[in-house]
Parts: structure tokens; C-alpha cells; sequence
């Protein structure tokens, strides 16, 4: 899975050193896999490498520097201005734009590096707005959170918020750390998205919904055996905050 180049490899060993599973061995000042079965495609060989001598077989890659100089107090103040959304614009956010969210997301940390993240993307405030529709028909039919239908119907919706669109992020059943991974991406992909100016809400209720009801996992084409983690709600916003609320101080143990 990993290809070491070795008229490009110059023997520096920092591959070796930064190599998680330990499968990168030096002999004749040359880089070699000791066992490629361990792989978990991480790419620390590869971002490390100096002479760009090594590629992971099967997968795209652009010879592309990573960015270093971040400013603690951008992302700081960009997380703690981020709110949860639940008054959007007419106009749809862009199908590339939310795509090139996805494939940043691939980046993001994962439990073995398994990456088992998949997601369901709804466009549009019809098709939204029939996701809704399954959702309170499903609660009618199983007796179920009598208040929240009458909420839906004379307050706000909370099972959707009216969004333009819906990100669904699921797994396989059997993935490593399912929840953590979904959770991981879909935090990170609230904070993109407000960068852009795009706001979303998580809808909890949503996801449960969907995973106990048939019609909704057929409709957005989820097996029986997958499961939703995490669900928003999201589009261009239409709340302007001017001010950050009052939070706790954080509970901490120090040992």
C-alpha cells in the first residue's frame, strides 16, 4: 500500500521515525516496508518525506506544502462566535463549495485512520421539507413525542429548522469509533461552513429518527445496517450575533 521511490529516497529515516505502526525500515541508506498488511494509510511517511519519494498505492496525491502559520486567536474567536443557526437564506449554497467541505473533512483525525465517514447530502427546501414530513408521519404512527408534533405545527421545527439542506454523516456497523469519527468531521465542518457564512444546527432528533424508522433510512438510501451519528441542518445565514454569549468556566481535574 505504501511505494517508496528509491532513486527519490535520500535515506533521511524521518519516515521511519514518524511511522505509527513501525513498518519503515532503513537498510543501504534506503527506506523499505517491512510489512505492509499493518498499513493504515495515515500518509505521516509521506508528509514527512523530504524528497517526495513516497506515494500510498490507490489514492490521489498533490505534491502540496502544509500550512503552518496559524494564528491561535483566529480559530479561538472563530469557534466561539460559531452559533447554532436556525434562520437561513433563500438562495442554496453552492453543490461545489459543500464538496470541497467534504474533502477537507477527509483530513481530519480518525480512529485508526479508518476514515468509515459517509455522508447524505439534501438540497433543496423540498426535498427538506419531505424529510419533515416522513419524520412527523413516523411519530403519528408510533405514538410518539405527541408535543414535539404540535410543536412542529404551531411553534418551529425542530426536527429539520427549515434548512435548505441536511448532512447526514454515517458508518458501517462495523467501524471502529463510529461516533467519535462522525463527530469529529461534522464539528469541523460547522466551523468551515462559518467561515463562509453558512450556518448550521445539529438536529439530534433527526438522527434518531432516522435510525429507527424504515421509510427514512430507504428514502435517503441508508442500509439496516448503518447507522447516522450526527445530522445538521444548514444554509446561507440569516442571523446576524453581534456579541458572544456568557459561558461557564470549563469543569477541569488536574492530576
Amino acid at each position: 500500500m505504501i511505494n517508496i521511490d528509491e532513486n527519490k529516497c535520500i535515506g533521511c529515516s524521518k519516515c521511519q521515525k514518524f511511522c505509527p505502526s513501525g513498518l519503515i525500515e532503513i537498510q543501504n541508506k534506503k527506506a523499505i516496508i517491512s510489512n505492509t498488511g499493518a498499513c493504515i494509510l495515515c500518509g505521516h511517511c509521506q508528509a514527512v518525506c523530504p524528497s517526495s519519494a513516497i506515494s500510498l498505492l490507490g489514492i490521489d496525491y498533490e505534491d502540496n506544502p502544509a500550512y503552518q502559520n496559524v494564528e491561535y486567536n483566529d480559530i479561538k474567536n472563530l469557534i466561539k462566535s460559531n452559533r447554532s443557526i436556525r434562520r437561513f437564506k433563500e438562495n442554496l449554497v453552492e453543490e461545489t463549495l459543500i464538496m470541497d467541505i467534504l474533502q477537507t473533512l477527509e483530513y481530519t483525525a480518525s480512529a485508526k485512520n479508518e476514515q468509515p465517514v459517509k455522508w447524505v447530502l439534501v438540497n433543496g427546501y423540498d426535498n427538506v421539507k419531505e424529510i419533515s414530513n416522513i419524520s412527523v408521519e413516523y411519530l403519528k404512527q408510533n405514538n410518539l413525542f405527541p408535543g414535539l408534533i404540535e410543536f412542529v405545527k404551531n411553534v418551529r421545527n425542530p426536527i429539520t429548522v427549515d434548512a435548505p439542506h441536511l448532512l447526514i454523516a454515517y458508518t458501517e456497523a462495523n467501524a471502529v469509533k463510529p461516533y467519535d469519527d462522525c463527530m469529529i468531521k461534522m464539528s469541523m465542518a460547522t466551523i468551515l461552513m462559518h467561515t463562509k457564512k453558512i450556518g448550521s444546527c445539529y438536529l439530534g432528533f433527526l438522527a434518531d429518527f432516522i435510525n429507527n424508522s424504515t421509510e427514512l433510512k430507504e428514502y435517503l438510501n441508508i442500509t439496516k445496517s448503518q447507522t447516522v451519528y450526527s445530522v445538521i441542518g444548514f444554509g446561507y445565514s440569516d442571523e446576524v450575533y453581534s456579541k458572544l454569549p456568557t459561558r461557564k468556566k470549563p469543569t477541569v481535574t488536574i492530576i
